[in-house]
């Protein structure tokens, strides 16, 4: 186990003892971290795919307690020689994003037992039988929000529900392209600002913020980003990035409810803008009106609307894979390990939403070390 580490896990979704239960999550999580794979017997996934080996996170029962995904081992080994599933690739996972439609899944409790993770990155390691598909080595992401669970080591997937990536995108971007720059998108299409447009959009600081500004910026559209500043001058660090994002002007919450200290003549000089976003209620839509236009349209928006984005629809794809392929779709990324995805959650649940954290699994790390070498 890592040092310093403790081993917190409960399951409570069979009919065991508590300590026992305690006991078997704890090796499940030493299993994770130090990789072995033989823990306990195997399981049998409910989940998305035709099969699960080494470390998998579930989705707990709905009543357990649990405040994030617990660890389950599933077949011992990962087949070498023998071909996947007919019409299956199988992947080893990369990394996946911890997003806010992770921490609503936890109170289905339908999902119980499915492997967690609504959006990540995998390498393929064998093609489907019949050559269809990626080929070893290309980089795959799930082709819709939730077509398979993220929060893993290896599996093999439906070829029908993985899509490719070029490799010039970063695994780290890859792992967080499904869900808040999908719902950005998204929430863009609904706007219908044209290039030259001033959008407000609060929240900036959000992942989904940050993805609109970048996305916006991109297609000549001017921004007015509206950050939170409850945390005092924490919003100051956000502001600059978002700059570099494409943002023409950032202000704090505070100076778009109560203009003063200058920021009233920024705001005539900007003019009002023709439209806005209010992302994941960060910065309440109150402050976001008040900058836009008379019988301009305002938008209180989350990542639930990553989930309505069309599988099909190659000009989102198109759009996101070559903003992050060319660099300029970036999201402030806490990295951590798969293993430490309880105290990801914790952090998830409780942060003021800047920084999204991204799960590596050791093949991920491996990764990241190769391209950075």
């Amino acid at each position: 186990t890592h040092e310093g580490e403790e081993c917190v896990w409960e399951q409570s979704r069979e009919s065991k003892p508590k300590g026992m239960q305690a006991a078997r999550a704890r090796c499940a999580l030493r299993a994770a971290r130090c990789g072995a794979l033989a823990a306990f017997p195997e399981r049998s996934f409910a989940a998305y795919s035709t099969a699960s080996y080494g470390v998998s996170y579930v989705y707990p029962a709905a009543g357990s307690g649990q405040g994030a995904p617990v660890p389950m081992v599933g077949k011992a080994s990962v087949p070498e020689a023998s071909a996947p599933a007919e019409g299956s690739v199988r992947v080893a996972f990369l990394a996946a994003g911890v997003s806010s439609l992770d921490l609503s899944m936890l109170a289905k409790a339908s999902k119980a037992d499915e492997v967690a993770g609504l959006e990540g990155v995998a390498k393929v390691v064998a093609a489907a039988s019949a050559g269809s598909g990626p080929q070893p080595g290309a980089l795959v992401v799930p082709r819709r929000v939730g077509a398979f669970g993220t929060f893993r080591e290896h599996a093999e997937l439906p070829v029908g529900d993985v899509m490719s990536l070029p490799s010039a995108v970063p695994v780290e971007i890859a792992a967080t392209i499904g869900v808040a720059p999908r719902a950005a998108w998204a929430a863009l299409a609904q706007l219908k600002v044209e290039r030259g447009d001033l959008v407000v959009i609060g929240g900036a600081e959000t992942p989904m913020g940050q993805a609109a500004v970048q996305l916006a910026s991109s297609r000549g559209v001017r921004v007015l980003a509206v950050v939170s500043d409850k945390d005092g001058e924490s919003w100051k660090p956000m502001s600059q990035l978002l700059k570099i994002g494409g943002a023409e002007c950032v202000v704090p919450e505070s100076s778009a409810v109560r203009p003063g200290n200058g920021t009233s003549e920024v705001f005539e000089e900007l003019g009002k803008g023709v439209a806005g976003l209010s992302c994941c209620g960060a910065v309440g839509s109150a402050a976001v009106k008040g900058l836009v236009a008379v019988g301009g349209k305002v938008m209180d928006v989350s990542e639930e609307l990553a989930s309505g984005t069309s599988e099909t629809d190659s000009r989102m794809w198109d759009e996101l894979v070559a903003l992050a392929a060319s660099g300029k779709l970036r999201l402030w990324l806490r990295k951590m390990k798969l293993s430490e995805i309880g105290t990801a959650f914790e952090q998830t649940r409780g942060a003021t939403g800047s920084r999204k954290i991204v799960l590596f699994t050791k093949e991920g790390e491996r990764a990241l070390q190769s391209t950075s070498a």
